[in-house]
């Protein structure tokens, strides 16, 4: 009872091993996976081809590898390093500086075609040894195991990724193997067993649109967040969009201290002195019927006050949008230009509800804005993957 890292013994606590937790370098995951991804772990990267594997394994490296602490990509009857590269470094997270000292790509191809599991286990051993690598990748380690399974037996499978976990974890390597696997395979797969943690990625094409999400299966040694989150890969690489988004925030401001004026007084009135400050205002109607207009209003009385605001608009372009509030002598052209005003067009075809949030709070707490006009409901639903529909139309009926 006297092991370390013993949480609780006769009641009370005991020293705990300190899990040190890696920044992934990509944008949201982790908050998913609750701070970062636990040093020293054994990871699967598993999902269909196409759909990020490869380049969340790259983002990763290249945020944490040093020259003190490199990292070892090893490919496997994949394709060559050469090609992967010319692609990655598209990528704004590539660092050609580091392929210099930090990174270093190892072709496994001949060994794994040539010999047998314990062969390519040595190979990759004297790798790690060899350069102290505290960050090793294997992709694709699906190749591997379909090699091996004409070869040997599921009990020599499964020792042979157990013992490739326990060498990389007391060489202190955290370890990613990447491998394009189907849900099905789950049950009774070694290479799920020994893993401490699962990430599986998705793609799916829904009518026009095709979404991404991301699942934390498995994560050992503390608590990430459950559930798909939604992601994109753009320029800077795959962005995470996690449910939670903004929901953990507290701030000691009291809501409806003070009223805020719409910009009509005669609508002032009828609220009673305007709006409660912090509150959500529903302005419900028929097209034409001046709904736009009330929160173009409340915006540019807003921009009178000194109080900086924001238009994330879905049925026009944000030129369009100046131009029709010049239509009712409202200037929208000096805010925007000076930087009092954003406005935000969010209107591609496979925005999902935790994106879409998750763009409106950043431009809200980047700007410190004072006033929000999201202008319509109806174009944020019909700019959503066709999916998430049916969650915007029961969370709208909540909140309502």
């Amino acid at each position: 009872m006297s092991t370390k890292g013993q949480v609780r013994e006769h009641g009370r606590a005991k020293d705990r091993v300190i899990i040190r937790q890696l920044p992934t370098g990509v944008p949201g995951l982790d908050e998913i996976l609750g701070g970062g991804l636990p040093e020293f772990s054994f990871n699967i990267i598993a999902g269909a081809p196409g759909c990020g594997k490869t380049t969340l394994a790259h983002q990763f490296m290249f945020a944490n590898a040093t020259p003190e602490r490199p990292a070892l990509y090893f490919t496997v009857l994949g394709e060559p390093a050469i090609k992967m590269l010319r692609y990655q470094q598209q990528f704004s997270f590539f660092d050609q500086g580091k392929l210099e000292g930090a990174i270093r790509f190892v072709n496994l191809n001949q060994v794994v075609l040539e010999q047998d599991l314990g062969a390519v286990l040595d190979a990759i051993i004297k790798e790690v040894e060899a350069s102290k690598a505290s960050i090793v990748v294997v992709d694709s380690f699906r190749t591997v195991v379909r090699k091996a399974v004409n070869n040997t037996t599921e009990v020599e499978l499964q020792g042979f990724v157990q013992r490739l976990a326990l060498h990389l974890t007391s060489w202190q390597a955290t370890t990613f193997l990447i491998g394009e696997y189907v849900e099905g395979e789950l049950r009774d797969n070694p290479v799920f067993t020994v893993a401490d943690g699962l990430f599986w990625l998705f793609q799916s094409v829904e009518r026009n649109s095709i979404v991404r999400k991301m699942q934390v299966m498995k994560l050992r040694g503390q608590e990430s967040v459950p559930g798909l989150h939604t992601f994109r890969i753009t320029s800077d690489g795959l962005q995470t969009f996690p449910r939670t988004f903004g929901l953990s925030e507290r701030t000691a401001h009291v809501k409806g201290g003070r009223r805020i004026s719409t910009g009509a007084p005669t609508l002032d009135a009828l609220l009673g002195g305007g709006i409660p400050e912090g509150d959500s205002l529903l302005m419900a109607g028929p097209s034409g019927s001046g709904k736009s207009t009330i929160g173009m209003q409340f915006i540019a009385e807003g921009l009178k006050r000194g109080e900086p605001g924001i238009a994330a608009v879905f049925e026009e372009l944000p030129a369009e949008y100046v131009q029709r509030a010049a239509m009712f002598g409202i200037d929208f052209t000096g805010p925007v230009k000076d930087g009092t005003l954003d406005i935000l067009y969010l209107r591609p075809l496979d925005l999902s509800v935790d994106e879409t949030v998750h763009e409106i709070i950043n431009a809200v707490n980047r700007k410190k804005c004072k006033r929000l006009v999201i202008d319509s409901l109806v174009g944020f639903e019909m700019a959503l993957a066709p999916g998430f529909r049916a969650d915007f139309r029961e969370l709208s009926l909540i909140h309502i």
